[in-house]
This record gives C-alpha cells, sequence and structure tokens, in this order.
C-alpha cells in the first residue's frame, strides 16, 4: 500500500508553523529536525513508513489546544486527526504534526472513599497500577 503524497504547499509552511508553536511550547517540546522525527515514521505496523514533518511533547491540555490552534490556521483547514497505537495524535494526511501525549499524566484526584482515581489522558493504567502498590488502602486492577 501506497502512502498518500504530502501536500507540496502545506510542507513549504514547515518553518512558519514551527515558529509559531515555539512561541506556546518550549524548545525541547518540539520536535522538527528530520533525523529526530525518523524514530516517530509509525507505530507498531513497519509497513507504513511516513516521518511526521513535527512532533510536538505538550505538558497541558492549554498546550494542545494551543497546537490544535495553530495547525488548524497554518495547515489551510483543519485537521482531520487520528489517534495511533502510541498515544500521539497526527493530521492524517502523511502525517504533518504528531502530538505526543505522554508528559500529560498527572494524577488529579485520588477519592480512596468511592474507588476512584482520575488521571490525565497519558497516563498508562500500568503506572496507575503501580502507584497503588505503594498503597494497602486501594487495588486497582488494570
Amino acid at each position: 500500500m501506497e502512502m498518500p503524497q504530502p501536500n507540496l504547499d502545506i510542507l513549504a509552511k514547515k518553518s512558519v508553523v514551527v515558529a509559531a508553536l515555539l512561541k506556546v511550547m518550549a524548545r525541547d517540546a518540539v520536535i522538527d529536525d528530520p533525523s529526530e522525527t525518523r524514530v516517530y515514521e509509525c507505530d507498531a505496523l513497519t509497513a507504513y513508513k511516513c516521518a511526521p514533518m513535527i512532533v510536538v511533547l505538550p505538558t497541558s491540555t492549554q498546550e494542545v489546544s494551543d497546537v490544535l490552534k495553530i495547525c488548524q490556521r497554518k495547515y489551510t483547514g483543519g485537521p482531520p486527526w487520528r489517534r495511533n497505537l502510541f498515544g500521539r495524535w497526527s493530521i492524517a494526511n502523511c502525517r504533518l504534526c504528531d502530538i505526543g501525549i505522554a508528559k500529560i499524566n498527572k494524577v488529579l484526584e485520588t477519592d480512596y472513599d468511592n474507588r476512584l482515581i482520575k488521571v490525565q489522558t497519558g497516563r498508562t493504567n500500568l503506572s496507575v497500577y503501580v502507584a497503588r502498590l505503594r498503597s494497602e488502602v486501594f487495588f486497582y486492577a488494570p
């Protein structure tokens, strides 16, 4: 299967998009060097490879919102976005921008009486399970 051809007009805007992203995110949270984005070129299914133009690693919901607004404004129209196996969101047209959510991983609320743990989207089930090992009060089965 062939990957879709990238839109050359969008690729030409890379430096503009990166500059806009750097206004709302730290430099180490915006990856745009092709040698560094290559590690994001496929999700577990290695038959279909296409490195994203840009990878962003936000640490808050506000940063995700800012990235989406920038991408919608700079990438002529809006997403469509898709979520891949590793919890990254990307523009479906040949992976123009991946949004990694692994750093959005705080525990927001723990309510032992009601058996509730509220976490951010990047928190894995395993990390909740490991955290419960420190407590004899709460059992969480992943």
